[in-house]
């Protein structure tokens, strides 16, 4: 059965390819299957009866029809297997791949506090949005009166989740000692709606600076083919790469095979688009 063809032993006491199975002693016939996908044996399907002779070719073919059906249930369910596997690694490392891209991100753009009327950098982190972020959940911290203690309002933390990461919190500042918890199910709701505002904003930005870097070499590329002359192509490139750059010198170092040993030829151009330097 393992070579891909059905075998059937009548009287295994006869057959010199039987296997004494010890868990079933009193077997007497045998048939085994092959599990067959495609061109490919999975497995074996092996019948086993106390009875002597018990199998007929319409059992065979009856088993077989078995036989196949149960190969393509357990290749599928392999497939699956290895489907969610490579679903679960995907997950990972978009979910990776979000956090390191969020975390350059967040140094670029400053959290914000809406206040009377006007918006304010946001330069300090506040315990509850730490706690926020710290446990993954929303949290509602207790405003006391300065002057008595009393409870007189109430911060909500609610962490900005996009693909099982958490890219920041949303907090708001309620007047009342309780926040209901229709309230903070709309912000919750916010928190999720913002993430994908936020995830937005930042592939347009990534975009946009992607397409200002490829118009960058396009018009670069274009000035250094626009002559024949290699000296003029060299000052051309560290030039323009420079003034790209922004950097006070560039440097293009050509190989010189000579008799003894190679040189290097050397070109440098100022970063700010002055005259190279031979």
């Amino acid at each position: 059965a393992a070579r891909g063809e059905p075998r059937i032993a009548l009287d295994v006491g006869e057959d010199a390819a039987f296997f004494d199975n010890p868990d079933l002693p009193h077997t007497r016939s045998e048939m085994a299957l092959p599990l067959r996908v495609g061109h490919q044996i999975i497995g074996v399907l092996d019948v086993q009866s106390e009875e002597p002779a018990a199998f007929t070719e319409e059992d065979v073919s009856v088993l077989q029809t078995l036989a196949d059906q149960l190969a393509v249930a357990i290749e599928n369910a392999r497939l699956l297997e290895r489907m969610q596997q490579t679903v679960r690694e995907l997950e990972r490392l978009y979910g990776e791949y979000t956090r390191e891209v969020w975390r350059a991100t967040g140094r670029r753009w400053r959290g914000l506090r809406y206040r009377q009327m006007a918006f304010e950098p946001l330069e300090e982190v506040q315990e509850e949005t730490r706690q926020a972020l710290r446990e993954g959940r929303s949290v509602v911290h207790p405003i006391h009166d300065e002057g008595n203690g009393r409870v007189v309002g109430s911060v909500l933390a609610v962490p900005v989740r996009l693909r099982g990461q958490i890219i920041g919190a949303l907090n708001v500042r309620f007047g009342v000692p309780e926040v209901p918890p229709e309230a903070v199910r709309m912000v919750e709701e916010v928190a999720g709606r913002l993430a994908l505002a936020l995830e937005s904003a930042r592939l347009l930005e990534e975009t946009q600076r992607r397409a200002a870097r490829d118009r960058l070499l396009a018009e670069i590329t274009a000035r250094i083919r626009a002559s024949m002359d290699p000296e003029t192509i060299l000052r051309t490139a560290v030039r323009e790469l420079g003034a790209a750059l922004g950097v006070d010198r560039t440097l293009v170092q050509l190989r010189r095979e000579t008799a003894t040993t190679p040189t290097p030829d050397e070109m440098t151009g100022s970063g700010n688009g002055g005259p190279p330097e031979p």
